[in-house]
């Protein structure tokens, strides 16, 4: 998607930093998601004083923590936009609009296919999120929970890789994951 760059007119020279700015708006302008223009009180009903990080990152920043992205991340849940949570993770034998698929079938956006993993009624609960709540973070790893509308409640630790894109993804890999 952020491909498609064919050959272009030959410009008169500009400022360093305008074409830094020009192409950090190229990598992202092909990244289209419905928290682009994210509600700024729904962001700060879910953040509280935080909220501004996660809009600027639904508008091209790249998170500076992955706290940030996992907030950016659970408001994307929240949104049912596929699209940024597979880009913002890594998942072994999937490129980033396989992962997105896989999403839509996770939160019930298109059918099950055949080959497709089993969703258990914990995974269905993600469906429905209601309640955000960072436990502790630091600079590889966010603990968390997540409130679901059915009363389920996932207390995860997920570890986050740095990334050129996104500044940090989430690794695919959790130290700990419990529902209760």
């Amino acid at each position: 998607m952020r491909a498609g760059f064919g050959d272009a007119p030959v410009r008169e020279k500009e400022p360093a930093k305008k074409k830094k700015k020009e192409k950090k708006e190229s990598q992202m302008s092909g990244f289209d998601t419905p928290w682009k223009d994210a509600q700024e009180d729904q962001l700060k009903a879910d953040h509280g004083e935080k909220w501004i990080i996660v809009s600027k990152i639904f508008a091209g920043m790249k998170a500076k923590s992955p706290e940030q992205m996992m907030r950016a991340r659970f408001s994307a849940l929240k949104a049912k936009d596929c699209l940024f949570l597979g880009w913002t993770e890594w998942q072994m034998g999937a490129d980033k609009d396989e992962r997105a698929k896989l999403w839509e079938v996770q939160l019930g956006l298109r059918e099950k296919g055949f080959l497709d993993a089993p969703i258990g009624e914990n995974e269905m609960a993600l469906r429905e999120p209601v309640k955000f709540e960072v436990i502790n973070a630091d600079k590889k790893e966010v603990e968390f929970k997540i409130t679901c509308a059915n009363g389920k409640v996932l207390h995860e630790t997920s570890t986050f890789d740095e990334d050129p894109n996104f500044g940090y993804i989430f690794s695919g890999t959790s130290s700990f994951s419990k529902w209760s």
